[in-house]
């Protein structure tokens, strides 16, 4: 299944969904059929949105009973089986905040939990939303900036990345220990808002679409800098890595898209950089004994 959103902003928006071709049919032949045979569009509006666009769009694990969440400039919204829309942030914790729902860039499903969603966005926090709740939960802790990137690393710990060249590791199991106001106003305090690990030579100074991914398998981060590099960071000790080969990634702007995947018939992840025109594939491992893999 591809899921397919738009940045563009309309009062008509949503998600596009490309069902995965059946055995033995011609996946360009299933995908370029009318709407509601090859394809299916999932679209809503709400007068009070305005026009609305999608960041970005998280597929939901398989136990939940959700088919997506999407990261927009009006808060984060999930899609139901049947396509249904619906905001994620109640009505009673905009207000709390002054304004509308935050805009969120970024979205994940906390690892072993369909339950609890982590994102950002525009605002300086990190937003940690459990439907599980009576009555749906929101608690964030304080970023540097806004945040981008996102990345659920075990069932405590987030990997948050962020503009003002920001990223760093957090522990969940302190949040509530936190300064913050959850909602329905409930204060707590301590000092548990301090990053497990930092990460001092990430460079994104300004821009919100920049290419990101994490391997937990190999420890690994590879984030597109501001400067049109890509570079690899240890998960383990937030050092930046030298990798000859994908220090020669160089373009006049960010780069946007990068992932690491693993192809069929091979043991580890490789990591894919859309360089310009160009895909290219890079594969992971030390050159010397000493180097830090």
């Amino acid at each position: 299944m591809m899921m397919l959103t738009s940045w563009e902003m309309r009062a008509d928006n949503g998600l596009r969904i490309f069902p995965a071709p059946k055995e033995g049919e011609d996946r360009f032949e299933r995908w370029t059929r009318r709407e509601g045979d090859g394809w299916h569009t999932f679209m809503t509006s709400n007068p009070a949105w305005g026009e609305w666009c999608v960041h970005s769009c998280t597929p939901a694990p398989a136990s939940s009973n959700l088919l997506s969440v999407l990261g927009t400039s009006v808060g984060l919204l999930n899609v139901n089986h049947n396509g249904d829309i619906a905001s994620l942030m109640p009505e009673e914790f905009s207000q709390a905040l002054g304004s509308r729902s935050p805009e969120i860039f970024t979205q994940d499903f906390q690892q072993g939990n369909h339950n609890v969603l982590l994102s950002g966005g525009r605002r300086p926090r990190l937003w940690i939303t459990d439907v599980r709740a009576p009555v749906l939960e929101v608690m964030y802790a304080p970023h540097a900036s806004s945040i981008n990137h996102v990345r659920s690393i075990n069932p405590h710990q987030v990997l948050v990345a962020g503009l003002k060249n920001s990223m760093s590791l957090y522990d969940t199991r302190f949040f509530g220990k936190q300064s913050n106001v959850g909602f329905g106003g409930r204060k707590r305090g301590g000092n548990g808002r301090a990053p497990l690990l930092t990460f001092p030579e990430y460079k994104n100074a300004a821009h919100i679409h920049t290419g990101w991914d994490v391997c937990a398998e190999l420890g690994l981060v590879a984030a597109a800098h501001d400067d049109g590099t890509v570079k690899l960071f240890s998960l383990k000790t937030g050092r930046l890595l030298k990798s000859p080969a994908v220090d020669s990634v160089r373009t006049d702007t960010p780069i946007k898209a990068l992932t690491f995947s693993t192809m069929r018939g091979e043991r580890l992840p490789s990591l894919w950089v859309g360089e310009e025109h160009d895909v290219k594939k890079f594969s992971m491992g030390a050159l010397r004994f000493e180097d830090e893999a």
